[in-house]
């Protein structure tokens, strides 16, 4: 579209707000220009998190152009090697980006606007990313938007009867604030629970830039099973002679405990794996992975915590935050039958997730550091680069409440197992 001069002194300015997820709509302001002579007829001005961008329109019927965006998309502004274009994304067919000049409304994929000085603008539509906290409903509208994006569903299944649920890219505050971390430390006499109370401060704010699919469980005894029978794995608890830990009769490795046999735990093939290893874990990742030519692996940190989260920014993600319905959602020591029990009989979180609080720790990718969050990155971090430990997630069924909220963190080497450590699987979607 060429930009002329123009008699039309107006402009536009849309505030671009976060939609239903902030709790409000898309507002169009139109006001008079204040900046003197206007080349190129109507200003578009469209605010963004990248800064205002303006857009010089020609407007043949001296109509006001109109930029509509559905109240569920974002703007986003990017430069390419050759200047800006403005590009329309498709909402089942029809265009959610519409830039109207008088009675002729321009769509279609892309649609450039050239400034006086030849210069070009892209504005990009995806869909909103979530910004903690919301509630449930508006969790699971993000996922099914996000789904549709990626087109896929928003729940899936995989080969071995694995359950999946999408968690959709946003921003929300990792960790514990200070207030809680030092009332934690006071009420602690044991040294060892101080030290990680203590790494979950700062809290800081992390974005997760990209949808992913998340393991709805933990990773069965069963589903454990069908990756040793295909490949003859070797766990650690076997490697190194030394066994696992069983449950009751003295807290002291045993040959002959593995996953498959813990001592003091009825276990079926319904039950969360336990006594693996991280290494296992990972083998069990990189095997899954082949079979289905999709990249598996454990769920970062700041994944898992998102996750866990589904928008509550409380202790735990229950509502309002309530220790009294904690036991809804979590096995943990107040549940009154102490062991593991088949995934999935608890109330799933927002995200549909279950077993988030509790049950059995959950391995996550990162190595531990106890002063990672306060040099971490905001976005997508993934731990220290090397360490001595590997971070668990979730707390157990033998944890007390304040032990399985939503930042609570703990460690183990890597090839450390015992009977209260399990594993949830996650993978990434591929780009549309």
């Amino acid at each position: 579209m060429n930009v002329r001069d123009s008699q039309q002194r107006r402009n536009v300015a849309i505030g671009m707000r976060r939609g239903r997820i902030a709790g409000c709509c898309l507002a169009f302001v139109m006001c008079a220009s204040a900046e003197g002579v206007l080349w190129g007829g109507v200003i578009v001005k469209v605010e963004t998190p990248q800064g205002v961008v303006t857009i010089e329109i020609e407007s043949a019927e001296a109509d006001v152009p109109v930029i509509s965006v559905s109240d569920r998309h974002e703007i986003r502004i990017t430069r390419g090697d050759e200047g800006l274009d403005v590009e329309v994304a498709d909402d089942e067919g029809s265009p959610v980006l519409k830039v109207r000049d008088g009675g002729t409304e321009l769509t279609g994929e892309s649609l450039t606007v050239r400034r006086g000085s030849g210069e070009t603008y892209r504005i990009g539509l995806s869909p909103l990313t979530a910004k903690a906290p919301f509630n449930a409903d508006q969790a699971q509208e993000l996922q099914q938007t996000w789904a549709e994006e990626f087109g896929v569903s928003p729940k899936a299944t995989n080969a071995i009867g694995m359950e999946f649920r999408l968690i959709p890219p946003g921003t929300f505050l990792m960790g514990s604030p200070d207030k809680e971390v030092d009332a934690l430390v006071r009420a602690e006499s044991n040294e060892y629970w101080k030290k990680y109370y203590k790494s979950e401060a700062p809290q800081h704010r992390v974005t997760i830039s990209r949808p992913f699919m998340m393991g709805m469980h933990p990773v069965t005894r069963g589903q454990f099973r069908q990756f040793v029978d295909a490949t003859d794995y070797v766990p650690d608890s076997v490697k190194d002679g030394e066994g696992g830990y069983p449950l009751k009769g003295g807290w002291k490795k045993t040959p002959g405990v593995d996953w498959h046999y813990t001592p003091g735990l009825l276990q079926t093939d319904e039950h969360p794996v336990i006594n693996v290893s991280w290494n296992d874990a990972v083998a069990f990742c990189d095997w899954l992975s082949a079979e289905e030519e999709r990249q598996y692996m454990l769920p970062t940190e700041a994944q898992w915590e998102y996750a866990c989260r589904a928008g509550k920014a409380g202790r735990w993600s229950v509502p309002d935050d309530n220790q009294l319905a904690l036991n809804d959602y979590a096995w943990y020591t107040d549940s009154g039958d102490y062991g593991t029990h088949p995934v999935g009989l608890k109330t799933p979180n927002a995200f549909g997730l279950f077993d988030m609080h509790g049950h059995v720790f959950e391995w996550c990718r990162d190595w531990y550091a106890e002063d990672y969050y306060g040099r971490a990155p905001s976005t997508d971090p993934t731990g220290p680069e090397t360490g001595e430990y590997r971070v668990m997630r979730s707390g157990s069924f033998a944890a007390l409440p304040r032990n399985v909220r939503s930042a609570a963190r703990n460690v183990l080497e890597s090839t450390g197992r015992t009977p209260f450590v399990g594993f949830r699987v996650a993978y990434e979607l591929e780009a549309p």
